[in-house]
Formats: C-alpha cells, sequence, structure tokens
C-alpha cells in the first residue's frame, strides 16, 4: 500500500530517483548476511542443548545441514539408548 503512493514519484525507491537508494544496495546486504551464522546453528549451543536438554538439542542437530549425517545417527542412537537406561533405572522400582 505504502509502495503504491510513492511509486512513479522522485521518493520512489525503485525508480533511480535520488532517494532510490535509500534502502542501500539490497545485494550487497544478502552477500553479508551470507557468512552469518545464527545461534541455533552453532555448534556450541547444539552440543550443550544435547547434553543439557536432550530432545531439543535432538532436533536443532537434525535440522542443522552442517552436521555429517553419520554423527547424527550415532548420537541419536546413543541418546536414545542412554534415555532408555535412565527410563529403566527411575521406573523398574
Amino acid at each position: 500500500m505504502k509502495y503504491r503512493k510513492l511509486k512513479g514519484t522522485p521518493y520512489d525507491p525503485y525508480s533511480g530517483g535520488p532517494y532510490s537508494n535509500a534502502y542501500g544496495d539490497v545485494q550487497e546486504h544478502r552477500d553479508s548476511m551470507k557468512d552469518v551464522v545464527l545461534w541455533y546453528e552453532r555448534p556450541s549451543y547444539v552440543l550443550s542443548f544435547l547434553i543439557l536438554f536432550f530432545p531439543v538439542g535432538l532436533f536443532l542437530m537434525w535440522r542443522n545441514l552442517k552436521w555429517n549425517p553419520v554423527v547424527k545417527i550415532i548420537l541419536s542412537v546413543v541418546g536414545v539408548i542412554i534415555s532408555c537406561l535412565f527410563y529403566y533405572y527411575w521406573f523398574s522400582n
């Protein structure tokens, strides 16, 4: 709605007028965002969630594409085995 009012005027950010570069170079901004690592993609956060809160850590590990699939499978199997052992230990009595 806001863009329609500016379209064709000197204030149109896409027309090449004096205010056309008000938002900066979009391609340059996209290139600068390629190296940004989000907090939930950092291995240290994923490992801490795997240790402190296993289900969330497991989800973050599988969501992250940088992890090796073999490592994902091994950690998932080990985590499930440890969870079953804890369950058996706490609820067997």
